[in-house]
């Protein structure tokens, strides 16, 4: 699993609920979970109603006991201070201990993040040296002060003042575009208060997957995030951007030759898409080349293999396919189910809902999913801030 797994179907095929259910045998085992939840359905983790045994056999009561004896689960809602808010840092907390080679890396997967939130996408000689400016000046801070400091705020006031380290590292740009970004970050500070202005408990990923902090027990750790209050897609791919920032430093801290822990990313196109770049696609990409080294997978769904970026499948190992029915997408299927030794491209169209293949290094086979302890049920905006509150 730390050469990750993507899930792979149309809506109702199931793909959600045989993700979920390895993770759930997975956290009985010891593995901690963290669930991105783009659609509230997998916040029923977090609602007692949903661990009800009515309707379960022997055999499902067994795991669904096990399974909560095993498990701590926590839900948080970034964004909404109604809730559980977590809080991001526009930079690593430990941004000032990494190679030079790799501040730059934070700085730019940084700098990206901001350029979207502020809708930088069309990419005209005027954004373009804006966002050389933006990108400077968290290089130059980074050299200057702690990475704590570095903030909206921080960054505003250092490219206002055009401050002499600053202009020297840019060299000659019109002042104009000084004044337009500043302009820009300040509306976006305005506007974006709820995700900038760090409210909630601060982003650690080895307190989100349990048994980090001292004094800890050994029981995993189900940790869920709803983006539901993040705004807007970019507001979302920002605070995410800035999240798997932090899950590679944890690898990069927390190396290990056997799998601590799985990230489930639902939607998972959204932040890896083939036709664009999204200020997830740069961190997610690095993520998928580096989690293995800090026993870290990734579990992805989407509806179709052609909705990632190319470049990232063969950093997947493990692909579950789910009932796939349209023609374009089995199509861009055709060179990966190629390599394996019998051809199910014909097969997966027909396959009824928890019916799935699995390929793995040439090999494939058909199974049948049980259906998950607990099934993923959306629930309403209210009762996942009552949730979390508890």
């Amino acid at each position: 699993m730390t050469r990750h797994a993507a899930f792979l179907g149309g809506t109702g095929s199931g793909k959600t609920t045989v993700a979920v259910n390895i993770l759930e045998q997975l956290m009985v085992n010891g593995i901690s979970v963290i669930m991105i939840d783009r659609k509230g359905d997998l916040c029923r983790y977090a609602d007692p109603k949903a661990w009800s045994e009515d309707g379960l056999d022997a055999d499902a009561k067994s795991r669904i006991h096990s399974l909560r004896d095993h498990v701590h689960v926590s839900l948080y809602t970034p964004g909404h201070t109604g809730g559980n808010p977590l809080a991001i840092s526009l930079v690593p907390p430990d941004a000032s201990n990494l190679s030079q080679m790799e501040r730059e890396r934070v700085a730019r997967c940084s700098a990206n993040a901001l350029a979207r939130i502020m809708d930088y996408t069309s990419q005209t000689p005027a954004q373009k040296a804006q966002y050389a400016i933006l990108l400077k000046a968290i290089q130059v801070l980074l050299e200057m002060v702690e990475p704590s400091q570095i903030t909206v705020d921080q960054l505003i006031c250092f490219i206002d003042e055009r401050a002499p380290s600053l202009v020297n590292a840019i060299g000659k740009l019109e002042d104009k575009h000084f004044s337009k970004l500043v302009e820009n970050l300040q509306a976006t500070r305005l506007t974006k208060g709820s995700l900038l202005d760090g409210s909630g408990k601060p982003l650690d990923i080895g307190a989100l997957l349990g048994g980090r902090a001292e004094g800890a027990d050994k029981k995993p750790q189900l940790s869920i995030i709803s983006t539901k209050f993040l705004g807007d897609n970019q507001d979302i791919e920002f605070w995410v951007a800035q999240f798997l920032v932090a899950v590679e430093r944890f690898v990069n801290q927390n190396p290990s030759n056997m799998l601590q822990a799985v990230l489930l990313f639902d939607e998972a196109d959204v932040y890896l898409p083939a036709a664009r770049k999204p200020a997830t696609k740069e961190p997610m990409e690095s993520l998928l080349k580096r989690a293995r080294s800090g026993g870290v997978g990734l579990f992805l769904a989407s509806q179709s293999p052609g909705d990632f970026d190319y470049k990232s499948r063969d950093n997947i190992r493990s692909w579950f396919l789910g009932r796939i029915k349209e023609e374009t997408a089995l199509k861009k299927m055709k060179p990966m189910l190629s390599e394996c030794k019998s051809d199910v491209s014909d097969q997966l169209p027909a396959q009824e809902p928890g019916e799935f293949h699995i390929t793995r290094d040439g090999q494939v086979e058909a199974f049948k999913a049980n259906r998950s302890l607990i099934q993923p049920t959306q629930l309403p905006e209210d009762r996942i801030l009552e949730l979390a509150r508890g």
